[in-house]
């Protein structure tokens, strides 16, 4: 059994970053997340100027050359 005081749904960018800012904090976090790799679709594939400034502050540094092409076999669209 994982014990936790913070309990992540998701294991994106958001959570992992949460995860990683409550952790700096000094609290125990879990993070599930029921996908399993590869995830073949677009999930935090493309970062904003603000997002790597927040990834920064986490530790996390994201050089232009870490970066790969992304490719989907399928897609979705709902309205």
């Amino acid at each position: 059994m994982i014990e936790a005081e913070v309990l992540i749904a998701g294991g994106g960018p958001a959570g992992l970053a949460a995860a990683i800012a409550i952790a700096e904090r000094g609290f125990q976090a879990a993070v599930i997340d029921p996908g399993r790799p590869p995830i073949d679709k677009a999930c935090g594939e493309g970062l904003m100027p603000d997002g790597l400034d927040t990834l920064e502050r986490l530790g996390i540094r994201v050089a232009a050359g870490d970066g790969a092409p992304f490719t989907a076999s399928a897609s979705s669209i709902s309205a």
